[in-house]
């Protein structure tokens, strides 16, 4: 009897069983990453963004900045759909019922447009019977979960109130969830992105005298079956002048925007885990690409920084005919008035994104994202 190679039974086995076997290369794909819109967030991913196939969690308090980031990449990914005449669609399990359509749409997503289906589950089970039949079609490419905090069970709807295992049966039955979508993720290359909160912990941190001890609601199936997870801390608020539509005055104590850390807590899809970056998020606008594109030029001396004034000597694709020049050196001063400078010429916004861009492709994933100094260059 003739000796079987290797080869051949792993041929035969991929046949008789449906599963690819090999090296790492015949199985495994590259994984990609959909855009969130801000380059600093793709970056510090490692993947460009959320890793396709794979399974997101974004984290944090209340107001920093989860559900823009969600709501930026479906944006982003769905102009892709319709630029490609395609028939994928994303799916927004909506368990708070508190999506804005108007933000949404500020922010470049049509909410109309038949690419993106809207659901607003009654309990946890039912939003994942409604998930793993759209999976199976093979047409999500992406799929939100807003929140994890407010998927509730059935049996937590229909019991008592002073019944105290909701916690449980909600980790109980995410695990199920997860499970089952984890293979589908996969297998049609699609995208799932959780959003959940911190909470404080029912042990309330142990010791006395000390701080509450906070943790993401849901068990640890999320944790567990996420190949990245991104923590969302906002740092401060920025205030600027905007019109009171009560006293019709501009007012200059207006919060516009804030300033948010986002940090790598897992990451399995690169090996730039525990990395973190700075961004700008402004009311009504989402993330502030400009902002920081400015911020990696600066820390990379491509633009020099001297007090209040910024110059664009350095980087030529920056030099526009319309830079004022102050001292001999094309600048601006202010953050204020590159922000309009880039906003009145879109040409010079894009190259400023660009020369980033290239200046994070050129350090390679070994470095650090540089952010903001203050030291002079002379």
């Amino acid at each position: 009897m003739a000796k079987t190679s290797i080869t051949d039974l792993l041929n035969d086995l991929s046949k008789k069983h449906g599963v690819q076997l090999g090296t790492m290369s015949d199985v495994v794909k590259p994984v990609t990453g959909l855009t969130t819109g801000n380059l600093a967030i793709d970056h510090i991913t490692g993947c460009g963004g959320i890793p396709v196939g794979r399974t997101t969690e974004l984290y944090g308090l209340p107001s920093s900045g989860k559900t823009t980031t969600a709501l930026q990449t479906a944006a982003n990914l769905q102009s892709k759909i319709i630029g490609d005449r395609s028939d994928d669609i994303i799916v927004y399990f909506d368990y708070e019922n508190a999506l804005d359509g108007n933000y949404a749409a500020d922010l470049g997503l049509d909410v109309e447009h038949p690419s993106f289906v809207l659901a607003q589950p009654a309990f946890l089970e039912q939003g994942g019977e409604v998930a793993l039949a759209l999976l199976k079609t093979g047409k999500v490419k992406l799929s939100i979960w807003d929140s994890v905090a407010s998927m509730t069970p059935l049996a937590t709807l229909d019991g008592d109130f002073d019944r105290r295992t909701s916690a449980m049966d909600r980790a109980r039955l995410l695990n199920g969830l997860l499970m089952r979508l984890n293979g589908l993720l996969k297998h049609h290359e699609s995208t799932a992105i959780y959003l959940n909160h911190l909470t404080e912990a029912i042990d309330m941190g142990g010791r006395p005298g000390m701080p509450p001890r906070v943790d993401t609601p849901g068990g640890k199936a999320l944790k567990f079956y996420s190949s990245l997870r991104l923590e969302y801390r906002q740092l401060k608020q920025i205030k600027g002048r905007a019109a009171n539509a009560l006293t019709n005055e501009d007012s200059a104590d207006t919060v516009v925007a804030q300033h948010i850390k986002v940090k790598v807590v897992k990451n399995k899809v690169s090996p730039m885990a525990f990395r973190e970056c700075e961004v700008r998020s402004r009311f009504g606008h989402g993330f502030d690409n400009t902002w920081s594109a400015l911020q990696v030029l600066i820390g990379h001396r491509a633009v020099v920084k001297n007090g209040a004034w910024y110059s664009f000597d350095r980087t030529p694709a920056l030099v526009h005919d319309d830079l004022p020049t102050v001292a001999g050196k094309r600048q601006l001063q202010g953050e204020a008035a590159i922000e309009e400078f880039a906003r009145t010429r879109p040409e010079w916004r894009r190259a400023l994104i660009t020369a980033a861009v290239d200046l994070l492709h050129t350090y390679g994933a070994e470095h650090d994202l540089v952010l903001t100094t203050d030291e002079d260059d002379a």
